[in-house]
């Protein structure tokens, strides 16, 4: 199944109101927060319907002490975010990532795209990307890098690119949603779902997908 642009609308605001920032304590609802990463809100364009998408803000380190994991500093900045983004922006040695799913209309199916800063306001090379905490270590497949894109040997498309976010029309980094579509549905056979919920747990295999190569920051936190 490819998605809709209502498919992706319903999926999106349902997952949002799934998984709000300030959950409860209850731990089966905590179990699945470490599946599945809370603080995504959704959001409309201001003026043309039908180009809404979920946004979320996460910090991450410049650099992981020894002594902890990337997954437990991580969990510690995010916290501080959601607690108080402003001074969390304050503390040292921190990177901002402005992440977002958006609707790709080419291939009919979610795609993620992100900023990323220094604390100063200055982007990210490629090259501090791939080796920032934001993707799971020894996750990127063996890549050709260029300044503006990673490139995969076995594929006509390259796998992390520059591109203008499709509602905002920021410069953003993306993951090119190719296959999307056959690993997720794979998943759905697998698991199975309620026909009133299909949407829902499309997105929420997708976020899974995802989550082994993108480090949400859901464990740890």
């Amino acid at each position: 199944m490819s998605f809709t642009r209502t498919n992706f609308d319903s999926a999106c605001k349902a997952y949002a109101q799934k998984y709000p920032s300030n959950h409860d304590d209850n731990s089966t609802h905590d179990e699945l927060l470490a599946r599945y990463p809370s603080g995504w809100s959704w959001k409309e364009h201001k003026l043309v319907p039908g180009l809404g998408y979920l946004a979320r803000l996460a910090l991450y380190p410049t650099h992981t002490p020894k002594q902890l994991s990337s997954e437990d500093v991580l969990g510690e900045h995010l916290q501080q975010a959601e607690a108080d983004p402003a001074e969390a922006s304050a503390a040292p040695d921190v990177l901002t990532c402005r992440q977002y799913v958006v609707f790709s209309s080419t291939f009919q199916v979610p795609a993620f795209y992100f900023s990323m800063h220094h604390k100063t306001g200055a982007p990210l090379t490629l090259r501090e990307i791939v080796e920032s905490p934001l993707f799971r270590a020894q996750t990127l497949p063996n890549t050709a890098m260029s300044t503006f894109a990673l490139d995969t040997p076995d594929s006509a498309f390259a796998m992390l690119s520059q591109g203008d976010h499709p509602t905002l029309g920021t410069p953003c980094w993306c993951l090119h949603p190719c296959h999307t579509a056959e690993v997720v549905e794979e998943i759905i056979r697998e698991v199975g779902h309620a026909e009133s919920d299909r949407n829902l747990r499309w997105l929420e295999a997708w976020v899974m997908v995802l989550s082994n190569l993108v480090n949400f920051g859901a464990i740890g936190r």
